[in-house]
Formats: C-alpha cells, sequence, structure tokens
C-alpha cells in the first residue's frame, strides 16, 4: 500500500478522463467523467467503489443504467444522481444510507426505494452515515443514521431506511 502523501499530486489513474466532479470519502474516491461515467478508487470493503473487486488498488467503473450527472461519497457509501433524475447508491447499509430495506452492504448500486413518483431528484449528498436528496421543486428526504439530528427531521433517531422529507425549520421562519 502506498504511503500517504504530504503534498499534490497528479493520481495518475484519472490522468487519461476527463473528470468533471470528484468526490472522497474516508478511504475512497469517486470521479464523475464528462461523459457520465462514474470511476473509483481506494478501498472498497463494504462495497463503496461500486464493485465486487473490494481488495483492488486498480480504478473501477460503476456499472450504472444511464448516465450519471452527479455524485457524492460518503463515509462507507457513495450515491449517483442520473441524468433522468434517479438516484443509485452502493455500499454500506448499516444505518440505512443506501436507502433501501435491510443493513446489508451493497456492492453494486440499487436503486433509492421510497421516493415519490414524479419528483425530479437534482442534487445528492453522501454524509457519514446518512445521504439526502433534493428535488426539482427544492424538497429535501434524509435517509440512514440519524442520531445527532442530521435527517434534518426535528429528531433524534437512529436510522430510517427510507426516504423522508426533512423538516427542520429555519430560524426566523415558519
Amino acid at each position: 500500500m502506498p504511503a500517504n502523501l504530504q503534498e499534490m499530486t497528479l493520481v495518475p489513474e484519472l490522468s487519461s478522463h476527463q473528470i468533471r466532479q470528484i468526490d472522497g470519502g474516508y478511504c475512497h474516491t469517486l470521479a464523475l467523467t464528462e461523459d457520465g461515467r462514474v470511476l473509483s478508487l481506494g478501498c472498497g470493503e463494504d462495497g463503496q467503489r461500486g464493485s465486487t473487486e473490494a481488495g483492488s488498488t486498480d480504478i473501477s467503473v460503476v456499472s450504472l443504467p444511464e448516465r450519471a450527472s452527479a455524485i457524492s461519497a460518503g463515509l462507507n457509501h457513495s450515491l449517483a444522481l442520473t441524468e433522468s433524475g434517479r438516484v443509485y447508491a452502493w455500499g454500506s447499509n448499516e444505518y440505512g444510507q443506501l436507502g433501501v430495506p435491510g443493513d446489508e452492504p451493497r456492492a453494486l448500486p440499487v436503486p433509492v426505494g421510497g421516493l415519490p413518483r414524479g419528483l425530479r431528484v437534482t442534487g445528492v449528498s453522501a454524509g457519514s452515515t446518512h445521504s439526502h436528496v433534493i428535488t426539482e421543486g427544492g424538497v429535501v428526504f434524509s435517509f440512514g443514521g440519524g442520531g445527532s439530528g442530521q435527517l434534518m427531521n426535528g429528531k433524534c433517531d437512529e436510522a430510517r431506511h427510507e426516504p423522508t422529507p426533512a423538516v427542520a425549520a429555519v430560524e426566523g421562519q415558519s
């Protein structure tokens, strides 16, 4: 395993790709290319790389059914938003941060369930053990670990496996 770097260095694995967005998780990195592919590097013991090759240090291409428009890397999970507004998640699901039932990790992308039909998602954000999506109309849905109130639902819930509208009020507004 290579040593930690103390200065900025070119990532040779990405040098042949035109990168639009990059995001780093705890020990994995996602890169979104200009042509909508999602690349992953780093560790993947919980499936956060979107590949069944957990021990590989090579670059992986995450298999999605369509082009991605945005990515987000959490602690040990990952999210991708597709051009049609669908959300896919993979990696650790210990706290429900993938938005699917159960707590098993998923090495390959699964569609986030529980979002109302007809809503177009325009943004994704993967936190430590939680996730958020925002819709075209500005509605935020949260899921995953919420023990510190990070799901913005006014509660300190242990975990929510299904997206729930965030209802946290902004100070001074009702």
